[in-house]
């Protein structure tokens, strides 16, 4: 959600070998501040394309680093905003870089609006697609997508958190469709999937 991309710092993401886990302190469902947590990983080896390595890449170019900063707070109090280390995609002016406050609500939008113009413009995506994009778009599509996948309903809801929300309605099957062991994995491999596909069916035209 755009909510917690913008309260996004670098000590909410622990890196690992083959995954980052990011620390949601606050979300739509989660307003006392419980916390939760979602992992991402590494695409396959072979795949054309991996979101994580550029993430990882931005964090390196742009921050200087993945640890902690000296001072950090996040092990004492998960739920709260830590002091020292600065936010993931920070606020930006014509001016001045704001490390304490995250990117805003308008410049979120804007941005992303920009980079489906420069997809169109390389014929990545239909032309006029930018007009119809918003955040949640980007939550909405890789549900979507990681459903035409085949990924199961309930690894869906755990990977986007989406639990809290969906419980009152849940049948009696649905409650015991629960994730197995060695699928933890399954929401980040279909995404890399279908980008893999769609980056080879662009190419070919």
């Amino acid at each position: 959600r755009r909510g917690e991309l913008i309260g996004l710092q670098t000590c909410d993401l622990t890196w690992g070998s083959d995954r980052v886990s990011v620390l949601v302190r606050r979300a739509k469902a989660d307003q006392k501040g419980f916390t939760t947590s979602t992992d991402l990983f590494y695409a396959a080896e072979g795949s054309a394309l991996c979101l994580l390595s550029h993430l990882r890449t931005y964090l390196l170019n742009f921050h200087g680093a993945l640890s902690a900063r000296p001072g950090c707070t996040k092990r004492s109090k998960p739920s709260e905003r830590c002091p020292c280390c600065p936010a993931v995609f920070p606020r930006i002016s014509a001016s001045s870089i704001n490390f304490a406050l995250g990117i805003s609500d308008t410049s979120l939008r804007g941005r992303l609006k920009s980079a489906f113009k420069a997809l169109e413009q390389l014929g990545r995506v239909e032309q006029g697609t930018h007009e119809h994009i918003a955040p949640s778009s980007l939550r909405r599509g890789g549900n979507s997508c990681s459903a035409c996948e085949g990924v199961r309903q309930a690894l869906r809801e755990k990977a986007g958190r989406w639990g809290l929300a969906g419980k009152r309605a849940r049948t009696a099957e649905h409650e015991y469709d629960a994730a197995l062991p060695g699928e933890e994995r399954v929401v980040s491999d279909a995404l890399h999937t279908r980008l893999d596909r769609e980056s080879k069916r662009v190419k070919r035209c």
